[in-house]
């Protein structure tokens, strides 16, 4: 669906009359800015906010710019700013379609990388220490989430040819950076079953696993322009 970048029209629809009497009054004052309706908005404003006073400014840029440099911010190259939604405005849906326009933006527009496996979409970022945008996982968190998943499934199918059932079993797999690599995998399997039916279990999810079986057995790889 698309979403207008200022969506106005119910909200002009509801407020109309009153919006055109606002208007005719300005024009009428002969005072475009710094009248008296702009006076009485700022203290309205100030009033519902809770707060000591306000200022109308010529646009949200400049409002943002102003409010930062009232917090001595300065000399950074990036700020992070929230947004919040009054109450009438809640459950209508605009949350959601907000953040699924950023999605459909970073993908789409700004070509953030998006993998695709059987038509499911796999999409992976970075955190913004590393400037990503952080709306997936980094490639090497997705690279140990697929052997911990793998090996959990692993772990479970050893378990049914066996006749044992594992229902809160959980893989936990966590490397050991070392330059542009892991120099150490740790797996570790966290069930409530008896510690001593799981030790056989784990030696044949090592072999049934094509994940842990790649990485034991390491492959020949080719790199090429296609």
């Amino acid at each position: 669906m698309p979403i207008n970048v200022w969506d106005y029209l119910r909200e002009y629809d509801e407020l109309r009359d009153e919006i055109l009497a606002a208007v005719d009054r300005v024009f009428r004052s002969g005072r475009l800015i710094l009248g008296q309706e702009g006076v009485k908005f700022e203290r309205e404003m100030a009033t519902y906010l809770g707060v000591a006073g306000g200022v109308g400014v010529n646009s949200g840029t400049d409002a943002i710019y102003i409010a930062l440099a009232a917090a001595g911010v300065e000399g950074v190259d990036e700020v992070e700013v929230g947004y919040g939604f009054m109450p009438e405005y809640w459950r209508r849906g605009l949350a959601t379609e907000i953040a699924e326009a950023c999605v459909r933006i970073g993908f789409e527009q700004l070509q953030l990388p998006m993998a695709e496996v059987r038509g499911l979409e796999i999409r992976a970022d970075e955190p913004p220490e590393y400037r990503g945008d952080n709306t997936g996982p980094m490639p090497t968190e997705l690279f140990l989430a697929s052997l911990a998943s793998c090996f959990g499934m692993a772990v479970v199918h050893a378990g049914r040819k066996r006749g044992i059932d594992l229902p809160d079993v959980a893989v936990k797999v966590t490397g050991t950076y070392e330059g542009l690599r892991f120099a150490r995998i740790r797996v570790e399997v966290i069930s409530s079953h008896p510690r001593e039916q799981l030790e056989p279990l784990l030696e044949r999810a090592i072999s049934y696993c094509y994940i842990s079986n790649t990485l034991l057995h390491q492959p020949q790889m080719e790199f090429v322009i296609a």
